[in-house]
């Protein structure tokens, strides 16, 4: 209903519209305010702009603020004036000024050199010459004088602008104007603000300008400048209408009146019931227009501000139900149906505890019958008990099965099993001659079958236990083979057994270093191989295990129990409220003990699981919960009369015991860690693991999508965790999250001594240096001199050096030996003193005068060209001598130089893994077999991992430094390099599945399963001559079968039979209560009502009646006991009776009056 621009506010049977800020109007009409026509919001140099609901105030150019708030920038101090480099910048109100200096022109912000002698201001005899910034005037030649009017010329004026210039003989004089100072040359402006020389008002803000000021009032006053009057904005309305105006000097203040609230431009009103509260908490707060008004909440009294409660529970007439408690709150009160009622509490019905299938009362072998405000249990047939609970009677203690059968006594019902050596349903068991099998012993043995087993004893010629017979005189083990051969015979140990033939032993994997099982598994050694069989709570093939979580499937426990799962097993604890081992529980009669757990004022009734305690007449039920009694780790339920605390998950006791599961019993995976939390416990793989922690597996970290080694590692898996080996070039953890570190192969010198070893990522470079050719490992110098074209300069000599060479300028040249000039020996005066010295290229002359003679020259020999060193030395020559060394590689002292034997060394120069050859004055290292290297450095190659293995694909391949080995995985036999798969089902003697099982030959293993009727992993163990069946009967009666909960399961051969019990008809896997109320053979008497119960009925006789229900005889009422009036003749009924009271009289509540009526009936009921 508001304006678009406006605000909704609700109240009590109606609404008010508040137009927003930055609007004006009623709220149902609203139009934009513009703030910049009314008052001056903004800074006397900020320009006002309005908006749609609101203004903005921009600083003008110059300045700097906020818009309300503007300060002058000064563009000199902030180097953000644009003068040029050659002028000054002088600031000003909201600008700045630039002027060239002396000897410059321009308008400041481009200033060029004055170039004054154009034109000239000299005399016209005299010659103006320019200066920097000025010039000077000498007289030509003829003339004198010196006065120059400096002046006369407006365009170079030696004067600032704002000065005063005065021509003088020789000169001049400057004079600043008024409000400048300086010396005339250079005038500044005189800025009144600051020194407080101006007139403006105290109100007024005074502002600088070039030779003068200016004064501008302040936001909130009027005038000149020099005088400034007060602006009275309350005259102009600026508040909200409900808000009072105050005038100040230079402002003013808006606020709100009493009710609403705001900055005073606009104001609101006020929710006082959300802002202050103040009413009652027990009452309804209305605000209204600037005030609120206060109303007591049903069932309280008073005026709002102070309410009292109603004690509705002490009025005369309850208002709860008859079967209900009443109980008086704050503010109202509850009613609650008494026990064995169910509702509102207003209205109370009976509840038919009996008819909810999944909260039963009774015990599941029992039946209930519902009853007013309760309920009775009665056990089924071949069970006994109270109802609540019932016990199965054991059926076994009659001995109801054959003499050689075990009779299991389960639910309801009993169970027959044959003994092992007999056949039948177990009622009735017959012997089974194993000895009709043509497995059961040896071909060379005879069988004789007896009662439950049978026999085997080897034929006359042969020695064994009858299940292996072996002729007497074969020479060789029965696990090896025999060849025949030249006048003898050898003897071979068969594949997994070792000896020399005569005996064989078979080799047992289960002590290998690495178990071929899971942990939790139990390896068994076989002959000639192995087996592995998880442990009891886990399943899997042996080779991995995995945790069974006995409690998730049907559950081994009692139903009144909770099932723990733990590893490897479970445990079965019953309810509170019950007793027993956990698998079977009974209800605990708390009634039943000496101190009765009910108040003294109740009585105490036994329920399943628990009780229930009734305030007697007079007392009213406590919710003892309130006060919290229980421990903090358990949980606390108030039943009627009393109250309960059961220990949380992971407690036990009275609420007072911790258990720490992980170290009482540990429960988790041995790869696992156990974290013991309050109430409970968790179980997390260790590293390495995966899994629910209850069982947990090696998981290969090298095979995930995300490698956890570096990219310059390999990855190699171990059990439980990995390996990471840096390549070749790299040294670190190897793992990704650690930072690799290159190798600096260059810190164990591996190139030649005249190399230079470049270190890269993940590996080196050998360079040779200069003067020196080869692959870095061996470098060779260069004999630069021995080119056909020489390095040196025409006039220079060339000489070889280790690694280099050497230029030098022949004998009267001079320079690098690269350039070469000629030497002018003759500036030395090298002859002598009478004689002339004449120079030549390279040289000079000496040329005795007249009359002396001689030639004035002397010089020395190289001796380096003679050869005096060794082949292997370096010959250098000296001034007057030379100088002799071995070449790297070689030792002595120059003359005579023998090789060095660097692979001799106590210290091997290459690296322990890899063979040193000697050189001529060098070595080389070459990596062994098995390795990769420069030789220097060498790492083991992992064949395994690079592919280069011999290894059949059915066999494991192991590293180790060097080589590696190769081993066929189980279940396969040769060599590692070539494996064949073993057919476990083909040997007769050793055969690895039960005789009720089907065996599969796998790659590689076997699979055993149990021949339809049994269940098991069907492998078994052969102890001497005793097979042990691991494939049993199944009971599907006992394991699992899909008969209705209402039905009897009996176990037949092969499977089962279903059939619904007493009181229910179907097809046994799906079982509904039989109404035998409406069959036509009616159980109950003609004079009773029939009630259907779940799986029974009730048969109750009609008023008026008496028995059985199933039999009932009518009730003569007039002779038991005369119901009707003294003066009343009493007439007996069928079902019923009839008073009649004398002539003239009626009836009139129970007795007779004098009225004309005749008669009258009373019915009861």
């Amino acid at each position: 209903p508001c304006h678009a621009d406006a605000d909704c506010h609700n109240i009590d049977g109606g609404y008010t519209c508040t137009c927003q800020e930055g609007f004006t109007g009623d709220g149902i009409q609203c139009q934009d305010m513009d703030e910049c026509s009314v008052g001056i919001p903004c800074h006397a140099s900020a320009t006002c702009s309005n908006t749609i609901g609101s203004f903005t105030c921009q600083c003008g150019e110059g300045y700097t603020g906020n818009g309300q708030q503007c300060t002058d920038i000064n563009e000199c101090d902030e180097s953000s004036d644009n003068c040029d480099v050659n002028a000054r910048c002088t600031n000003s109100e909201g600008s700045y000024s630039c002027a060239c200096n002396d000897g410059y022109t321009g308008d400041g912000v481009a200033c060029a050199r004055k170039l004054t002698c154009f034109p000239s201001p000299c005399d016209p005899s005299a010659t103006c010459q320019n200066t920097v910034g000025s010039y000077t005037c000498d007289c030509n030649e003829g003339y004198r004088g010196n006065d120059v009017n400096e002046c006369v010329d407006p365009a170079n004026i030696p004067c600032d602008e704002n000065a005063v210039c005065t021509n003088q003989f020789g000169g001049f004089t400057c004079a600043c104007n008024s409000d400048y100072t300086g010396d005339g040359v250079t005038c500044t402006n005189t800025d009144e603000c600051a020194d407080s020389s101006h007139d403006c008002d105290q109100n007024a803000q005074c502002s600088n300008t070039p030779g003068s000021y200016t004064c501008t009032c302040e936001t909130g006053f009027t005038g000149p400048g020099d005088t400034c009057t007060d602006i009275n904005e309350c005259e102009r309305n600026p508040c909200d209408q409900n808000a009072l105006c105050r005038n100040q000097l230079g402002s003013f203040t808006c606020s709100c009146n009493e009710g609403y609230s705001g900055d005073g431009r606009t104001c609101q009103d006020e929710n006082e019931c959300i802002s202050r509260a103040p009413c009652d908490i027990h009452a309804t707060c209305t605000n209204t227009i600037g005030s609120y008004t206060c109303q007591c909440h049903r069932d309280y009294t008073g005026t709002g501000d102070i309410c009292t409660n109603t004690d509705e529970c002490s009025a005369t007439i309850s208002p709860c139900d008859p079967n209900a408690s009443c109980e008086n709150s704050v503010g109202s009160f509850t009613c609650t149906c008494n026990s064995g009622y169910s509702g509102s509490g207003f209205v109370c019905e009976d509840i038919n505890e009996c008819s909810n299938p999944a909260n039963n009362p009774c015990d599941p072998n029992a039946s209930c019958q519902n009853q007013m405000g309760s309920f009775t249990c009665t056990c089924n047939d071949k069970y006994s008990g109270n109802g609540h609970t019932c016990t199965h009677v054991n059926e076994c203690r009659d001995n109801p099965c054959d003499e050689n059968a075990a009779c299991a006594n389960v639910r309801a019902t009993f169970t027959c099993t044959c003994n092992m050596g007999y056949t039948g349903d177990g009622t009735t068991c017959t012997n089974i001659n194993e000895c009709e099998n043509s497995n059961a012993c040896d071909e060379n043995a005879r069988c004789t079958n007896t009662r439950g087993g049978f026999e085997c004893n080897c034929n006359e010629g042969y020695t064994g236990n009858g299940q292996n017979c072996e002729p007497n005189n074969y020479p060789c083990s029965r696990n090896a083979s025999c060849t025949n051969t030249e006048g003898s015979f050898t003897c071979t140990c068969n594949d997994r057994y070792t000896g020399d033939g005569s005996q064989c032993s078979y080799t047992n994997e289960c002590l290998d270093s690495v178990q071929p099982c899971s942990p939790d598994a139990t390896c068994t050694n076989v002959p000639g191989s192995y087996e592995c069989n998880c442990n009891d709570g886990f399943s899997g093939d042996g080779t991995f295990c995995t945790h069974i979580d006995e409690c998730a499937r049907d559950s081994p426990c009692d139903i009144n129990a909770s099932c723990d799962n733990n590893q490897g097993s479970y445990t079965c604890i019953c309810n509170d409220g019950y007793t027993g081992d956990g698998v079977s529980c009974n209800d605990t009669d708390e009634c039943s003990d000496t101190i009765s757990p009910c108040d003294p004022n109740a009585s105490c009734q036994n329920t399943v699981g628990s009780f229930i305690c009734t305030c007697d007449s007079g007392y009213s039920d406590v919710n003892e919960c309130s006060s919290n009694p229980c421990d903090v780790n358990a949980a606390c339920t108030n039943v009627r009369g009393h109250f309960t605390c059961t220990c949380n998950r992971g407690y036990q006791g009275d609420g007072e015991t911790y258990i720490n599961e992980c170290t009482s019993v540990f429960p988790c995976s041995p790869n696992a860690n156990c974290d013991n939390t309050v109430g409970s416990y968790s179980c997390s793989c260790k590293d390495g693991y995966s899994g629910d922690g209850f069982s947990c597996n090696n998981i290969d970290e090298c095979s995930s999508d995300i490698n956890p080694c570096d990219d310059n590692a390999d990855c190699s898996n171990t059990i439980g965790a990995y390996h990471c080996t840096c390549n070749h070039g790299y040294r670190g953890t190897g793992r990704r999250a650690d930072e690799p570190t290159y190798v600096n192969e260059c810190a164990r010198n591996p190139c030649g001594e005249n190399a230079i070893c470049n270190n890269m990522e993940g590996s080196f470079q050998c360079v040779c240096i200069d003067g020196y050719s080869g692959d870095g490992q061996t470098c060779s110098y260069i004999d630069e001199c021995a080119a056909t074209t020489s390095p040196c300069n025409p006039n220079a000599s060339c000489q070889n050096t280790v690694g280099s060479f050497t230029c030098n300028c022949n004998s009267g040249y001079s320079g690098s030996g690269f350039f070469c000039e000629d030497v002018d020996e003759c500036r030395d005066n090298p002859c002598h003193t009478d004689a002339a010295c004449s120079n030549r290229g390279g040289t000079f002359v000496c040329t005795c005068n007249v009359g002396y003679s001689g030639d004035g020259i002397l010089s020395y020999t190289n001796e380096c060209l003679s050869g005096p060193c060794d082949q292997n030395a370096i010959c250098t020559n000296l001034p007057g001598e030379f100088e002799c060394s071995c070449r790297s590689g070689y030792s002595g002292d120059g003359l005579s130089c023998a090789d060095i034997d660097e692979c001799s060394a106590t210290e091997s120069p290459c690296d322990p893994n890899a063979s040193c050859q000697n050189n001529p004055g060098s070595y080389s290292c070459t990596c062994n077999t098995g390795y990769t290297g420069t030789g220097s450095f060498c790492q083991d190659d992992n064949e395994c991992v690079d592919g280069t293995n011999t290894c059949d694909e059915n066999a494991r391949c192991q590293n180790i430094p060097g080589s590696y080995r190769c081993q066929c995985n189980p279940g396969y036999t040769g060599n590692g390099n070539q494996c064949t798969n073993i057919n476990e089902c083909a040997d007769i003697f050793n055969q690895p599945c039960d005789p009720h099982a089907t065996c599969t030959n796998l790659r590689p293993g076997f699979q055993c399963t149990c021949n339809t009727g049994y269940t098991g992993d069907g492998k078994y163990t052969k102890i001497t001559t005793i097979h042990c069946s691991v494939c049993k009967y199944i009971n599907e009666c006992q394991e699992s079968h899909d008969c209705h909960a209402h039905a009897t399961c009996t176990n037949i051969a092969g499977g089962y039979r279903c059939t619904c019990n007493t009181g229910y008809s179907g097809s046994g896997q799906h079982c509904q209560d039989f109404n035998e109320c409406l069959s036509q053979n009616n159980p109950c008497d003609q004079n009773a009502r029939c009630e259907n119960n779940v799986g029974s009925y009730r048969c109750t006789c009609n008023v008026g009646y008496f028995g059985d229900g199933v039999n009932c005889r009518h009730v003569n009422e007039c002779v038991n006991s005369n119901p009707c009036h003294q003066t009343a003749t009493c007439s007996n009924t069928e079902g019923s009776f009839q008073c009649s009271c004398p002539h003239g009289h009626q009836a009139q509540g129970d007795s007779c009056v004098c009225k004309l009526f005749s008669s009258f009936h009373i019915v009861p009921g």
